[in-house]
């Protein structure tokens, strides 16, 4: 009736904003995954030529007729290190790339784990010694003892660089120890390992797990390694249904643990 109106229109866009922010998110994740995972390429890359390089060129000093047996034992020592090292990263590449596929598979069985803790110190006691480090296992006697059912040879990799990495960042005199503890009202049992090492800086422990990342990115070149362990490590205890964290002070030490229903 020719009369003026105003017509205002309210529509809740919260819902796009949401979506705005997730797609920025994401595209900023990808974007950093892209790039991690080109340095963790070019990383590998370097790690695998080290080796190889090693392999075959004390491979072709083999085949001087002037070499004594003193020199050519050393020379076969070396290439076999160097296989090993080239084997260990190989299997660290496949366990990474079937983890992130989901293609894992796992065996469940009875574990003994004072057993378990036994092997394992045997394993780590001449290495031990020889840096002149104290280890000690502590494994407390309970019910539970034989109650843990899970995959052995994968616990059994998750301890091993664990306790792997204590060994290789305590220094001389210094003191590792690891063991199992149990929380009956839980049903859960938890393993871990302490070491009076280098710690971890506060700012680089939340990239402890990552995939393509590494700590201790400034000590990488003095210690050596990929890196992969830890992340791999995660990787299998949560398919195992755990759970896997860490504590740490630069310069006091670090403390590793994951735990399992039982």
């Amino acid at each position: 009736n020719h009369e003026k109106h105003i017509l205002v229109i309210i529509r809740d866009i919260s819902d796009i904003k949401k979506a705005e922010k997730q797609l920025i998110e994401a595209k900023q994740k990808a974007e950093e995954s892209d790039q991690l995972k080109s340095s963790f390429l070019a990383n590998m890359s370097h790690e695998i030529r080290t080796p190889m390089n090693a392999i075959i060129g004390f491979s072709s000093l083999l085949e001087e007729e002037d070499i004594d047996q003193d020199e050519k034992s050393g020379f076969i020592n070396r290439i076999k290190n160097n296989g090993q090292n080239l084997l260990n990263l190989i299997n660290d590449i496949i366990d990474i790339s079937k983890i992130e596929a989901n293609q894992i598979r796992f065996i469940s069985e009875p574990i003994n784990i004072k057993e378990f803790l036994s092997n394992l110190y045997e394993s780590f006691e001449i290495e031990a010694k020889r840096k002149n480090i104290s280890l000690k296992y502590n494994c407390i006697e309970s019910n539970v003892m034989n109650s843990l059912e899970s995959d052995t040879n994968r616990l059994n990799q998750v301890m091993v660089n664990f306790l792997s990495n204590a060994l290789k960042f305590t220094p001389k005199n210094g003191v590792v120890e690891f063991g199992s503890k149990h929380d009956p009202q839980k049903k859960r049992v938890t393993f871990y390992v302490k070491d009076s090492g280098i710690g971890i800086p506060k700012a680089e422990q939340e990239f402890v797990f990552d995939r393509f990342r590494q700590a201790h990115t400034m000590t990488h070149t003095d210690y050596g390694g990929t890196g992969l362990g830890l992340s791999i490590s995660k990787g299998l205890i949560e398919n195992l249904h755990g759970e896997i964290w860490m504590k740490s002070k630069e310069g006091k030490g670090s403390e590793f643990y994951f735990s399992l229903p039982y």
